[in-house]
């Protein structure tokens, strides 16, 4: 009898367990940039949802400067669940689509026609105390939730910040030759008029 109580509680602990919250900066292999922003598909929820899904946990990654993706902002960027897909993304195709290091990995790949064809970057373990995966089949389809017109709770999420290469722009060697020309040129004037 203790046997089977040991057992029931352990099976209960493992189906009991949450994901730990990562309190890091997001790994840049989970994450998309587009148009100067970063982009990272976050939760399997919405956004702020009450319902089974949990909500969408900016707590940290709020001081990283990322933000609830608003609808508009959505439509702006054109982003689909396959800008997610790239070679050196998170979450490994040879590992079935999983993170071994932050066990973020996809989920719900209905049929083989929608199967991810390379790695896809997977946030969720930054964004949720609950959940590890991303619902490949919601993004595929456009069921996403968003800040400012939240869908049903089951929805996926996605978070953006700006990117941290905008405003880093370094002058291009030419720019530089141009202005090297034009400082010899008002060198060679002033040379000839003395």
């Amino acid at each position: 009898m203790k046997k089977i109580s040991t057992l029931v509680g352990l099976i209960f602990l493992a189906c009991a367990s949450h994901a730990a919250l990562i309190d890091s900066q997001v790994d840049p292999s989970a994450y998309i940039t587009k148009d100067g922003y970063d982009v990272a598909w976050a939760s399997p929820c919405a956004v702020s949802s009450t319902d089974t899904c949990s909500q969408l946990d900016l707590s940290v990654q709020s001081l990283y400067g990322w933000s609830a993706m608003s609808y508009e902002f959505f439509n702006t960027l054109q982003i689909s669940a396959t800008d997610f897909v790239f070679a050196g993304a998170n979450a490994k195709k040879v590992n079935g689509w999983g993170d071994t290091t932050t066990g973020a990995r996809v989920e719900s790949i209905l049929s083989a026609s929608m199967i991810p064809w390379d790695d896809v970057a997977v946030a969720t373990p930054w964004f949720s105390n609950t959940y590890l995966h991303i619902d490949w089949s919601d993004g595929v389809a456009g069921n996403w939730s968003f800040s400012n017109a939240n869908g049903e709770f089951w929805f996926d999420s996605l978070v953006y910040r700006v990117s941290d290469s905008v405003g880093n722009n370094v002058p291009e060697p030419a720019s530089f030759a141009l202005v090297g020309l034009a400082l010899a040129g008002l060198a060679v004037s002033r040379r000839r008029k003395s």
